[in-house]
């Protein structure tokens, strides 16, 4: 059976699935500021924008979208007449700190509202509320609501590879992409490793990127010039 897909935006790493991430699946990118999981998220969005594929994106925004969008815009990939008109933006910051949140009853009404990407940018911010409405709950409810109406969830968090095993992030999630930098001095790059991506004969090597003004720029391999 071929399973459909939608693409990252990002050449190398679309060679290393098999064409992106499963449609209807969740996908949680991991790894500490700075590593680029938010321009990975604009890239993959920007991508599937461009494709006619109705978007949400979902962050506690600390300054007006105007601001993200303005950030945005020295990447070449950006349209912005596009993305603002295929990509519904959400504060989730209004969610976080409301006594009552339904955000399965979100993810469900955005994918009967014909949206097939849903971009959570981070759920580290849901954490806020783990001690009074469950985070566990919270997410695993989001998920399942959207995948539940033909929705695939790309999710972010500030953890990395040694942390994750066991968390509710990686419970839930079908694929996980973790994303980190090493060396020292003058000898710095970043890398990622496909921990597990669902229906998917993915590489085992961990791929070297770096973030140009093209976007992220993934290569075959950690060595590669």
């Amino acid at each position: 059976v071929k399973i459909q897909r939608l693409s990252t935006g990002i050449g190398g790493l679309d060679r290393a699935t098999g064409g992106g991430v499963p449609f209807g699946s969740a996908l949680l990118v991991a790894g500490a500021p700075g590593t680029g999981k938010t321009t990975f998220m604009l890239q993959m969005l920007m991508r599937c924008a461009a494709s006619g594929v109705r978007c949400a994106y979902l962050a506690p925004f600390t300054e007006p979208i105007e601001g993200v969008l303005a950030a945005a815009s020295t990447f070449r990939f950006m349209d912005r007449e596009v993305f603002t008109r295929q990509v519904e933006f959400y504060d989730l910051a209004d969610a976080i700190y409301r006594k009552e949140v339904d955000l399965e009853g979100l993810g469900r009404s955005l994918g009967e509202s014909g949206v097939k990407l849903v971009v959570l940018d981070s759920v580290t911010a849901l954490r806020h509320r783990a001690d009074d409405l469950g985070y566990p709950s919270l997410l695993r409810g989001f998920i399942i609501g959207a995948r539940r109406a033909g929705a695939t969830v790309v999710m972010t968090s500030e953890m990395d590879e040694k942390v994750i095993a066991g968390t509710p992030e990686s419970s839930f999630s079908d694929s996980m992409i973790i994303m980190q930098r090493t060396g020292s001095g003058m000898q710095k790059f970043r890398y990622l490793t496909i921990l597990k991506m669902r229906s998917t004969k993915h590489t085992l090597n961990t791929l070297r990127y770096e973030i140009t003004a093209e976007g992220l720029q993934v290569y075959p391999y950690l060595n590669s010039n």
